[in-house]
C-alpha cells in the first residue's frame, strides 16, 4: 500500500468529522477494562500528552516510509492537519510537524463576516408599503488567511408576504 501525503491528510480531515475519532485521536492515555485484565493503552503521539493545541492523529513507521505523523491542531478556532512523511527520528517527525501547525497558525485565522441578529438586508412585505429587515439567527464564521479579503454576498428575496391573521373569536 502506498498513500501520499495529501492522502494521509484527505482522510485525517474526514475521520476527525466524526466526534468518537475525534476523542480517540486526542487521548494521551486511557485504561481498557475489556478482556481478562485492564489494559493501560497510551498514544504514540507525544505531541497529544505535551502541546495544549495539538490534538490527533495518527503515528506511524515503515522502513520504507520512515518515520510518519499526521498530526492536528487548533487555536483560536482554527484547525489544521499536517502530514510529515520520511522522518529519520520520532524526535525530528514531531520538530517538523510543530513547525508546520506553528506555520499554519501564522497563516489562517477566523473572521466574522455576518453576526448573529445583525440585519444585512431589508426586503419590501408585500401588499403593504413598509419593509422588513433580515438577520442571521447565527453567526457566520470563516477561516481566512491572512490578508485575505471576505467577501459576502446577501441571497434574498426582493418582497415577502406576511402571515395571515387567523380569526380566533377573541377580542
Amino acid at each position: 500500500n502506498y498513500s501520499s501525503a495529501e492522502d494521509l491528510v484527505s482522510l485525517a480531515i474526514k475521520l476527525r468529522e466524526d466526534k468518537l475519532f475525534r476523542q480517540i485521536f486526542d487521548t494521551a492515555s486511557t485504561t481498557t477494562s475489556s478482556g481478562d485484565h485492564p489494559r493501560n493503552l497510551v498514544n504514540r503521539n507525544v505531541l497529544v500528552q505535551t502541546v495544549p493545541f495539538v490534538n490527533g492523529v495518527k503515528t506511524g513507521y515503515t522502513i520504507d516510509a520512515g518515520n510518519v505523523l499526521v498530526g492536528s491542531g487548533e487555536q483560536k478556532g482554527v484547525e489544521l492537519v499536517s502530514a510529515v512523511l520520511g522522518a529519520p527520528s520520532e524526535s525530528e517527525r514531531d520538530a517538523a510537524t510543530m513547525s508546520l501547525l506553528d506555520y499554519g497558525f501564522s497563516l489562517y485565522h477566523r473572521r466574522s463576516p455576518v453576526r448573529a441578529d445583525e440585519p444585512v438586508a431589508s426586503v419590501s412585505i408585500a401588499h403593504r408599503d413598509a419593509e422588513v429587515d433580515l438577520a442571521p439567527a447565527e453567526e457566520v464564521r470563516v477561516t481566512v488567511r491572512k490578508g485575505q479579503a471576505v467577501d459576502t454576498r446577501i441571497v434574498a428575496p426582493t418582497e415577502v408576504v406576511p402571515p395571515r391573521r387567523v380569526a380566533t373569536g377573541i377580542d
